[in-house]
């Protein structure tokens, strides 16, 4: 049995097998594959044939034989257009052009033979076909024509992953991606096959916390996103991959050079009348591209930089004009309303060789680097904030990514790839003020003014992966093996947590009349303050293993199937769970079981075995039509920041909070480091012992056709059931420090917890909150989609998705802290509409050429708005969850409300783009481009709280233009003017 003083050997053990093994596999995400049957004129399968491969940019070739029934295979195919050459003995030698490969893709070109005697050559131009007849899984993929000329306001390409099927993005600051009715948390993306997600934020390495470019948009060659029922080479995701590939050098020379502009001129008020004065965007950037030596080495340079300045709303949910606060020298409270400049710069640099070392290996190495510079962050990504400057922040976000990978072909049968990779990120977060924060619960969103609790942070999370993959071709099946490490470290992190205090009120009466304040603030029993650090570094390791086998028993049908093995090694907390005294907690592991002592480690999750199952069946065997289907086991990753890491400076495991030290009453300013006091509460977190990762099963089935030329429609129906989601953690509350309800009220809500009375089951602690795997979801979904491939001077694709996504989970971070199950002993009655539901969703983009040098291409999302959360502002039964301690309310019929009874207003937004081109001859092209994003300038408001009993409070959802909420906010409407240079010319 593993054990975590064992975690050492193992990693050491796997480093040797994967430095010396040739046998050993992994994931390979940033390639395609040809595929295809060589028959003669009658029909008759030809074995033998030697099919040679070209890639037409960089002269790489891959040759390989047909088998006994004609079908051969050519795997990891750098992206791009191809030459196929098929040659047997007695037949006329086949070329075949006009064939592109993108990324996970495996187009089918058969290949039909004429005999010598009538021809020594013949020579075929025909287009890749629309539809895939050997995908068995759903995904879009958008080529270098889309990556182009599509308008995207932010040159990040996580927003291409929008205009996919099942697909949907978190609405706050971190915009993480949710596939398939999963969490943010759980999804994947890979960039030329290495895994791109920060494991210990569940982001994206480059923009922790944030939604920025983190590389540059030159450099982008492919984007693919596979949704529910990826194979067995796939891992750490419960729902899909972003899986996008970068440009490599070619044997002709390529440049290019960009700007865009635009300012408040440019742009319309918001939806709220606030005026863009602050408002303005440069952007810019070049790439160059060619060959060291010809058919041989490759380079490929690119950079994107942004310069960004806007305004942040200030906005109280209460009227505070008027009201003076003498004890910290604000002479009028409404004075601190109104906007307030935020700005960022980014840059990101990339560089890429790829270098033929000899005939059958290519090395590839890849360097990525991004820094962000943000001020007054409001560290909640909304347009209009009921919280000061004072509570904002500035921080740096610094990403080094570097990759390396060798693809080795071993005869025509066997094929290799190694890849290893190394991450470095940095992110400093400053507070904005020395003031203690001051929280007002009906007034403010958390801190009205003051400095924010949680800073200041400082946080490092360097990451190691390496994997390797081993495929051969005998008979009909393409088998394949695979082995994927990843370490990933927490150092030089801090994070002290009311280093100045925070002050709770209730209501702005209570806090103009000076009282019942509470103080919260933190002390650690390995004492460190801002500017004594000491902290221990903190470890997880994730191992995958698959075995897979692609199978083609007959021309037209494809059988995917294999088992992959995850585990996830956590380290521990650095400090014991324990009173000051040395005391253990005594808590219950799950509402109404016994009480034991507090685990004193984070659980591993080891158990992960995930068998998959996929087919596509082309029933009319001309290329047409497909069926598909798929079915499996996906487990996700939890990320660290949901384990209680005490000493390695995120998350202590005690935490010592009110009543305030001896002698201090508001508005003193406590210490920083105090010593426990006898008697003090102290509030801990721990992990359940049974903790396991969510594990997900997904089933999808589908049907495409091809209706026209390089047209098809299709129809797609995803269903996944989700057991083990999280519930507690991190910016979760599952406190098993209490006691059993006594009763239900006349509605039937547990009551008579009632910690405030009743005190604690364990009287020397306060909250306990556990980290647990209780939750479950469901979710289901019908697509239609109508695409049409790049041809004729245009290309086109739409889909509208119904769905239904139901669950009892904790919301991400984004969605807010008391979206989370309120009843600690009932976690069922939870279960209902989940906070990612979106029943409709309509979604479209396409590019044409118009004529005379003029490109018009546009994208758009038509969907339901979100669910909307409803709470009440009382703590019904007492259990103390929340602050203030929400409950769900009832409504005037006498019936509990669900946790998202309503939705918010439908969103809608189009982005469009105009681009004249003209030749410079041998200088190349010049375009000149017009880009108006959110075209009919909608609101698009959006909130995650919806309040039943204060007066006057909807939240944005019910009541656009409030002054009484948090708003996300749509863009308002705005003009973007470019230029854009690139040699050679069309």
């Amino acid at each position: 049995m593993y054990t975590k003083s064992h975690s050492g050997k193992l990693f050491i053990t796997l480093l040797v097998l994967l430095l010396g093994a040739t046998t050993a596999l992994a994931q390979v995400l940033d390639r395609g594959e040809i595929t295809g049957t060589a028959r003669d004129e009658t029909g008759a399968a030809l074995p033998g044939v030697t099919v040679t491969v070209t890639h037409l940019e960089t002269g790489l070739t891959r040759v390989v034989v047909t088998n006994a029934s004609g079908q051969y295979r050519a795997p990891l195919l750098p992206v791009g257009p191809y030459r196929i050459e098929a040659a047997l003995a007695g037949f006329a030698t086949l070329t075949r052009e006009g064939v592109v490969v993108t990324v996970g893709s495996a187009p089918v070109i058969d290949l039909t033979l004429p005999l010598a005697s009538v021809t020594e050559a013949i020579t075929v131009t025909a287009e890749t076909p629309i539809v895939e007849t050997s995908r068995a899984v759903t995904s879009t993929t958008l080529n270098q024509e889309a990556i182009s000329t599509l308008p995207i306001s932010g040159r990040d390409f996580r927003d291409f992953a929008l205009l996919a099927p099942s697909v949907q993005q978190n609405e706050g600051l971190r915009a993480s991606l949710r596939f398939g009715g999963q969490s943010g948390d759980y999804g994947l993306v890979a960039v030329d096959g290495a895994d791109q997600t920060n494991a210990f934020f569940a982001e994206y390495t480059g923009s922790a916390e944030t939604q920025n470019f983190t590389i540059s948009q030159e450099a982008i060659q492919e984007f693919q996103v596979l949704t529910n029922g990826f194979n067995a080479e796939f891992g750490r995701s419960t729902g899909g991959v972003v899986n996008v590939v970068t440009k490599s050098g070619s044997n002709e020379t390529r440049a290019s050079g960009f700007g865009f502009f635009r300012d408040s001129a440019l742009r319309a008020d918001d939806p709220f009348g606030n005026p863009s004065t602050d408002f303005s965007v440069q952007q810019f950037g070049a790439s160059i591209g060619g060959p060291i030596a010809e058919d041989k080495a490759f380079y490929f340079f690119a950079f994107d930089a942004e310069n960004r300045s806007d305004s942040v709303f200030t906005q109280y949910r209460r009227d505070v004009s008027g009201i003076a606060i003498p004890e910290f020298g604000i002479a009028d409270f409404g004075d601190l309303e109104g906007a307030v400049s935020a700005g960022r710069d980014l840059i990101t640099l990339f560089g890429r060789v790829d270098w033929d070392v000899a005939d059958d290996h290519r090395l590839t190495v890849r360097v990525n680097y991004n820094k962000n510079e943000t001020t007054n962050f409001t560290a909640r990504g909304v347009g209009v904030i009921a919280a000061h400057e004072s509570n904002f922040e500035d921080f740096t976000n610094e990403a080094t990514s570097f990759v390396t990978s060798l693809t080795s072909v071993i005869g025509t049968r066997a094929f290799n790839e190694f890849k290893f990779q190394y991450v470095d990120e940095k992110r400093p977060r400053e507070a904005k003020s020395d003031l203690p924060e001051v929280q007002i619960a009906d007034t403010c969103t958390a801190g009205c003014f003051g400095r924010e609790f949680f800073l200041p942070i400082n946080g490092r999370t360097p990451k190691i992966q390496l994997y390797d993959s081993f495929s051969y071709l005998f008979g009909n099946h393409d088998v394949k093996f695979g082995v994927d490490w990843n370490s990933n470290e927490l150092s030089d992190n801090f994070f002290i947590g009311w280093a100045r205090g925070s002050w709770l009120f209730n209501t702005l009466e209570d806090f103009q009349a000076g009282q019942n304040a509470l103080l919260n603030f933190r002390t650690f029993f390995d004492p460190f303050n801002e500017t004594n650090i000491e902290v221990d570094d903190y470890w997880t390791h994730e191992l995958g293993l698959f075995i897979q086998d692609k199978w083609q028993p007959a021309p037209n049908l494809t059988v995917n199937y294999g088992v992959r093995y995850e585990a996830q090694y956590n380290g521990d907390p650095k400090n014991p769970i324990s009173a000051p005294d040395g005391t253990i907690p005594v808590v219950r592991q799950a509402p109404g079981t016994e009480r034991i002592p507090v685990p004193q480690d984070i659980a591993n999750d080891t158990n992960n075995i995930a068998p998959r199952f996929g087919v596509s069946w082309d029933p009319t065997n001309d290329g047409r039509t497909v069926v598909r289907g798929s079915a499996g086991l996906y487990f996700g990753r939890t990320a660290s920041i949901f384990f209680p890491t005490g000493g390695s400076g995120v998350r202590d495991s005690v935490s010592l909070f009110a009543p305030p030290p001896a002698g201090v009453e508001y508005p003193d300013l406590p210490l920083s480091v105090v010593e426990p006091q006898p008697g003090t509460p102290a509030a801990f977190s721990f992990v359940a012992s049974e903790f396991n990762n969510p594990r997900v099963f997904s089933l999808n089935l589908g049907v495409e056709r091809e209706v026209a030329e390089n047209t098809s429609v299709g129809v797609d129906f995803i269903y996944s059931r989700t057991e083990n989601a999280r519930i507690g953690g991190f910016n979760g509350q599952f406190d098993m420090n209490t006691f059993e309800p006594t009763g239900v009220d006349e509605f039937g809500r547990n009551v008579g917890v009632d910690v405030f009375t009743r005190g604690r089951p364990d009287p020397q602690f306060f909250s306990a909150d556990m980290l647990s795997s209780l939750g479950r979801g469901r979710y289901k979904a019908v697509t239609f989609t109508v695409k049409k491939s790049f041809t004729r001077r245009g290309q086109f694709l739409a889909h509208y998705t119904w769905s239904k996504d139901e669950s009892n989970a904790d919301a991400e971070r984004d969605a807010g802290v008391n979206l989370g199950v309120d009843n600690l002993f009932d976690v069922e009655s939870a279960f209902g509409i989940d906070e990612r539901d979106i029943p409709h969703r309509l979604v479209f983009q396409g590019t044409v050429d118009v004529g005379a040098g003029f490109t018009v291409s546009g994208l758009g999302t038509f969907r339901a708005g979100r669910a909307i959360a409803a709470q009440t502002f009382t703590d019904v039964n007492g259990d103390g969850v929340g602050f203030p301690p929400f409950d769900r309310p009832v409504d005037a019929n006498g019936n509990i409300v669900p946790r998202f009874p309503e939705n918010q207003p439908n969103f809608y937004n189009v982005d469009l783009r105009v681009m004249w081109t003209a030749g410079l001859g041998t200088a190349g092209d010049i375009d000149l481009l017009f880009e108006l994003f959110n075209v009919f300038n909608s609101g698009n408001f959006s909130t995650t709280l919806f309040v039943f009993d204060v007066p006057g409070y909807g939240g944005c959802g019910a009541n656009p233009g409030a002054s009484t909420c948090d708003a996300f906010l749509g863009t308002p409407r705005a003009a973007q003017l470019g230029v854009k240079w690139r040699f050679p010319g069309n």
